[in-house]
């Protein structure tokens, strides 16, 4: 679903929905995806500690800044800030007002390429060093760094935060849902 905005610099985004240029599209994961995003965010948040490198978020999350796509409100379905980023903790009110380090998006079946790149372009270009986009259909996650560079790993290959997340592995095959579970 999508709707038209008429000043997408100052029309409030809920959660559940992303401002794709001027666009409000509504961000229907569904059950698969979410797991997904779920697993990321439990691996990440084991890693990062209580906030000793820094804060992962879910897709209610929300960064408005003004390098991201004119100050328009995004919301990836998981993201990570460097802890030097937050030096007052997490905002109580409103949403992140500095960029992730690195940003989750998870393909569900709704997903069109275009946006998906869209996305992607978006993060880079607003100053997220790191992009993780996970195909579940093809078990497939592609990795988009802010220098342009990238890679796709596949299931049985290690999935690591580079320069992001120092240390961090997982398992592409992790993140994805057992083949069993497929219907």
């Amino acid at each position: 679903m999508a709707a038209p905005v008429r000043d997408p610099k100052q029309t409030p985004v809920e959660p559940g929905w992303d401002n794709v240029d001027g666009v409000l599209v509504e961000k229907d994961m569904g059950a698969e995806s979410d797991w997904i995003a779920t697993e990321a965010i439990g691996f990440m948040r084991n890693f990062v500690g209580r906030g000793k490198l820094g804060r992962v978020f879910g897709q209610g999350g929300g960064y408005q800044y003004p390098a991201l796509d004119d100050g328009r409100l995004r919301f990836p379905d998981v993201s990570f800030v460097a802890a030097e980023k937050l030096p007052n903790g997490i905002p109580h009110r409103g949403w992140l007002t500095v960029p992730p380090d690195l940003v989750v998006e998870v393909c569900s079946p709704n997903d069109e390429a275009e946006e998906v790149q869209t996305k992607v372009r978006v993060w880079l270009e607003g100053g997220a060093r790191l992009v993780w986009v996970i195909f579940p259909a093809s078990r497939q996650i592609a990795v988009h760094r802010m220098d342009r560079t990238g890679k796709t790993l596949v299931d049985g290959d290690m999935l690591d935060g580079e320069d992001v997340l120092p240390g961090f592995t997982v398992p592409v095959g992790e993140l994805l849902p057992p083949l069993t579970d497929a219907v």
